[in-house]
């Protein structure tokens, strides 16, 4: 802590350097030495220290006016402020990661004007709730006058300092400068609230420590708006861990609008009287004095913990009080004038009828036939979109449900054939469109040989919402995850990418330590009921990690599992050498021949290092005396033979010996095989083929 105050007064110093009031910059470092002893959620006040000469000219007027400008809100007009969200990811497919999907956008703008509007029956609105007239739209013109979906998407993957530690505002943390991020998005702040939503804030990785910050009061370039975690945004989507009920947006929102917190500048005790509430405290007379920030739903001194500026926890939050409206509406009037000007055009579609493609998802790479790609058509228009049609390089004219005026829909194309790339143009069309220059968006997708389809498949435990999976790569990046789902969850979820070559970890972990298991009844560590719960992996359709069998399903907190993408040809069976569905010695004999030999594919190299050695034998050791797949002539033996009858065969089929169906021709290689046949009555005869080539 000292360490903090330390820093705290060189800042101050800093700030001395301007002509403002060193007691303002006093006031802002105790607010700072007030708050909990952990990083705060908000960096709000971290850029107020730094940047208190923003709210003077609004401070002095609101002294002028004895923080009383007469604001009557049950015939207040409403103000109506444009907003354009900047999801800043690091190439993540949308809806994966930190590109979060245009729902929980939407969903984070809907809380918002519920929370300020006080919408009867909302999330987060109760008795205390007061209707601001205040409320938020997403913008339907850009800066030029041209309609849009109010949302800009930007890989920064390019950026190494905000891959490796997001976005920063301050001189004493890594990471992308604030103002240069912004740079690379920003709308005219005068017109637009920009909303930045990042992957990461002073490299806390999308976890603990700030969740968001804006700049209080103007500041007359790109710095202004607001940025906030990407799992931290809207009530549905990619959030973490009770946030469903989130507020930070509103929280922001209020310093947008020149709010401090409540407990701002907080005195020693609650006894403290205030002199003058326009200029003390967080500037707000009808805010109770506060020493500290609250935690939980609990006051401190009178507070009213469900004040959206305090730090109590989400589901408490409900109501800004009345004071607070008046600042930020007098803060809109006075200090963001054209943010609800008449002229500001934002909120006010063209008037023509007009359908646009606004976004196209789709790979650069795939290692498949066939891929997807998912498109957003937006209906700027003032009525229905009705008979809309989209193809693919001319093709054929698929059919699109209609739109609703101001609406969008999504709409995906699966197994589109990458031979006919690698050039894609998807065309939108609409008879009643005026304006056709907006309608298409183009992409290329390559086949990459080095690509492998890998899936994931997992059907979890009764309590679904416990687990999380991820699976790593070599560099330790995270490149498929998945988890946190709702309870009671129980059918198959599936995720699947092209990966490139390498070797990768899959990690699964369970809140409450009993892995996938719905109940041990004894406590014994070993699962009584899983209800069949399960994880497959699989590298193109090739089987190469199950888990399912009861006694092994309760992992504890955490299963990792190591597993290789090669050129090699999969493994049946680990260990099998020769084929015969069992590893044993003749396999340890095989192997020992290929003990020292280097290079790609070799029988025995199981861990794909290009030699084999001893962490190969020890490998099949793990497996000796097992059958690892079902010959399926063992089992087709129990079949009541009949032989004498002589009936004629209606079915002839084959099988390796490792189960698999073949096709029997002069180009199936040496080995052992396995020939069915069927009878007109049924019965079924199997028998070895030896083949010789």
């Amino acid at each position: 802590m000292k360490i903090k105050k330390l820093l705290l007064a060189f800042v101050s110093l800093f700030c001395m350097a301007t002509s403002f009031a060193q007691t303002d910059v006093n006031s802002l470092l105790k607010t700072l030495e007030a708050m909990p002893t952990n990083q705060p959620e908000c960096g709000t006040d971290e850029l107020m220290i730094r940047n208190p000469f923003l709210l003077e000219a609004f401070d002095a007027h609101r002294s002028s006016t004895g923080c009383n400008t007469d604001v009557d809100l049950t015939t207040a007009e409403i103000l109506t402020i444009p907003i354009v969200f900047h999801v800043m990811h690091t190439g993540q497919a949308y809806g994966e990661g930190a590109n979060i999907t245009d729902e929980q956008l939407i969903s984070a703008i809907d809380n918002l004007n519920e929370r300020f509007r006080a919408t009867p029956g909302a999330l987060g609105v109760d008795e205390q709730s007061l209707d601001s007239k205040i409320e938020f739209c997403l913008a339907v013109r850009n800066p030029e006058g041209e309609p849009t979906d109010g949302i800009t998407r930007h890989n920064l993957s390019g950026y190494d300092d905000y891959v490796a530690e997001g976005v920063t505002s301050s001189t004493f943390f890594a990471g992308m400068p604030d103002l240069t991020m912004k740079n690379i998005a920003c709308w005219d702040p005068d017109l637009y609230l920009n909303v930045y939503i990042v992957t990461q804030i002073q490299g806390n990785g999308g976890g603990g420590g700030i969740q968001g910050y804006a700049y209080l009061g103007p500041t007359n370039n790109c710095l202004d708006g607001i940025v906030l975690l990407y799992n931290v945004t809207g009530t549905v989507g990619t959030l973490k861990s009770g946030r469903d009920e989130n507020t930070t947006l509103p929280h922001e929102a209020g310093h947008y609008l020149s709010l401090y917190h409540t407990f701002n500048n907080g005195p020693d005790n609650c006894d403290y009287v205030e002199s003058n509430c326009c200029t003390a405290g967080d500037r707000v007379c009808d805010t109770p004095v506060q020493t500290s920030s609250a935690n939980g739903c609990n006051s401190v001194c009178d507070s009213n913990p469900a004040n959206y500026m305090d730090y109590t926890s989400q589901s408490c939050k409900t109501m800004f009080t009345e004071g607070q409206i008046e600042r930020m509406r007098d803060a809109i009037n006075f200090a963001r004038p054209q943010l609800v000007s008449e002229d500001n055009l934002a909120c006010l579609p063209t008037g023509t009828t007009d359908i646009a493609i606004t976004q196209l998802e789709m790979p650069d790479e795939w290692c498949q036939d066939g891929f997807s790609a998912t498109l957003k058509i937006n209906n700027f228009s003032a009525i229905e979109a009705s008979g809309v049609t989209v193809s693919i390089n001319g093709g054929v004219n698929y059919p699109v449900s209609p739109i609703d005026a101001g609406g969008f829909t999504i709409y995906t194309f699966s197994n589109i054939q990458t031979a006919i790339g690698p050039d894609f143009e998807f065309e939108a069309n609409w008879a009643e469109d005026e304006n056709p220059n907006n309608n298409s968006a183009t992409g290329q997708v390559f086949f990459n040989e080095d690509l492998r389809w890998v899936e994931i498949t997992v059907v979890p435990d009764v309590w679904s919402n416990e687990l999380n999976w991820e699976l790593i790569d070599e560099s330790g990046e995270v490149v498929m995850e998945d988890g946190d789902w709702p309870v009671f969850s129980q059918e198959p979820k599936t995720k699947a990418a092209c990966l490139p070559l390498g070797c990768y970890e899959f990690v699964m972990t369970d809140s409450n330590g009993d892995g996938m298991c719905s109940f041990d009844f004894d406590d014994d560590g070993i699962c009584n009921e899983s209800y069949d719960a399960y994880i497959n992996i699989f590298v193109d359709g090739n089987l190469v990690y199950e888990l399912s069998d009861p006694a092994e399903i309760n992992f504890g907190s955490e299963l990792t599992h190591n597993f290789c993408v090669t050129n090699c040809p999969p493994i049946q069976c680990p260990g099998d050498l020769d084929g015969d569905g069992l590893t044993g010695v003749q396999d340890l004999l095989v192997m020992l021949t290929y003990v020292g030999q280097t290079g790609d594919c070799i029988p025995g190299d199981f861990d794909f290092d290009g030699i084999v050695g001893a962490s190969d034998i020890v490998e099949l050791m793990l497996y000796f005396g097992e059958t690892c797949f079902e010959n399926p002539g063992l089992e087709i033996a129990n079949y009541l033979k009949s032989l004498e009858n002589k009936q004629e065969i209606i079915r002839t089929q084959y099988y390796n010996i490792q189960g698999v169906p073949v096709v029997w021709d002069a180009d199936l290689p040496s080995g052992v095989y396995i020939i069915v046949e069927t009878f007109e009555d049924g019965t079924i005869r199997s028998r070895k083929i030896y083949q010789f080539r």
